[in-house]
């Protein structure tokens, strides 16, 4: 004779569900939170390093410092890591070096008059010719 499944059911799995529907209800980060979360963990990992850059723990270091201030932030951990993998993946593709510091120190850098083009022309033209006198 078959048991009969209990009608109700047990805390634990209505716990479980709660649980997973609040999993599934956490944002993925966007672009812009992952480039600003790996600015602040790059700034407290490079003051702490020993490690090399460029070298791969240099690179896993920096991904799980990142995770960290996401899942703090309240994001997904593992969606946080897929879009920071996205986007350090893009970051090198554009660059020349798939190295992960040459990539984040090309992409992130200020918008300083050193790294403008040099087809940009300054928009008070004035400034230039005091600059140019003195």
């Amino acid at each position: 004779m078959a048991r009969k499944a209990k009608a109700t059911t047990s805390k634990r799995a209505i716990a479980q569900r709660r649980y997973r529907q609040r999993v599934s209800e956490r944002r993925e980060p966007d672009i812009r939170v992952i480039d600003v979360a790996a600015m602040s963990a790059l700034a407290e990992f490079i003051v702490s390093s020993t490690v090399p850059a460029g070298d791969r723990t240099f690179y896993n270091r920096l991904l799980s410092l990142v995770h960290r201030r996401l899942t703090d932030q309240g994001y997904d951990g593992t969606k946080a890591k897929e879009v920071l993998h996205r986007r350090l993946a893009f970051l090198a593709k554009e660059g020349h070096q798939p190295d992960a510091d040459d990539v984040v120190r090309k992409s992130w850098s200020p918008p300083l008059p050193s790294n403008r083009p040099s087809s940009v022309t300054p928009m008070n033209p004035e400034m230039d010719d005091v600059d140019d006198d003195s």
